[in-house]
């Protein structure tokens, strides 16, 4: 019960960022519908040999490899998205094997363990997002086969990926965010100074 209304409440979260706080556009747009078709088909499933898989969790790894490609092409980005990618995967095994070693609820602890990893793989703040959106879906697609394989699930796309995902980005924006705050402050006390 916590994770729909969690997942909920983060899915209108981005929904007030993207409305209130990018430009007006044909992006903001399509952020927009995304959010939107998203938030409408979560709870619709396909049902493949006896998998379920999510309809929501479809249109956004395609939605997702859409905006990865349409994205200024670099070999270090697509380089960077790999780790990002087997650490969200490695990340997830060790909940499933080892839930113990969690400290903290794995809402906020794999989405702050991918966010460090990140951050200190690329430093462009839209890269760091579309990096973390290829990487985080394809983890959780290359996961939720090795659990299906294994016979331990038979679902692709639960809502726990939407919320790994949300708070994910939800922390690249703070982050970024703080760092243009911070930024605007030591340029105005530098024009003080001098």
């Amino acid at each position: 019960m916590n994770e729909e209304f969690l997942f909920y409440w983060l899915m209108w979260v981005f929904f007030i960022i993207v409305y209130f706080f990018m430009e007006t556009g044909r992006k903001r747009t399509l952020f927009l519908f995304w959010i939107l078709i998203t938030i409408i088909t979560t709870n619709m499933f396909l049902n493949i040999n006896g998998v379920s898989v999510s309809i929501a969790f479809l249109c956004f790894l395609l939605s997702v490899i859409i905006f990865y490609v349409t994205d200024v092409f670099s070999i270090y980005k697509m380089i960077a998205t790999f780790p990002i990618m087997i650490g969200y995967v490695s990340l997830l095994m060790w909940k499933k094997i080892t839930p113990i070693w969690f400290f903290m609820p794995s809402y906020f602890m794999i989405p702050i363990l991918s966010v460090v990893v990140i951050s200190f793989l690329l430093q462009k703040h839209y890269e760091q997002i579309t990096a973390a959106l290829v990487g985080i879906s394809f983890g959780q697609l290359i996961y939720e086969m090795i659990v299906i394989s294994y016979r331990l699930n038979n679902i692709i796309g639960e809502q726990v990926f939407f919320i790994h995902i949300s708070i994910t980005i939800l922390l690249l924006i703070i982050i970024q965010f703080f760092q243009t705050c911070l930024f605007m402050i030591l340029n105005k006390f530098r024009r003080n100074i001098v």
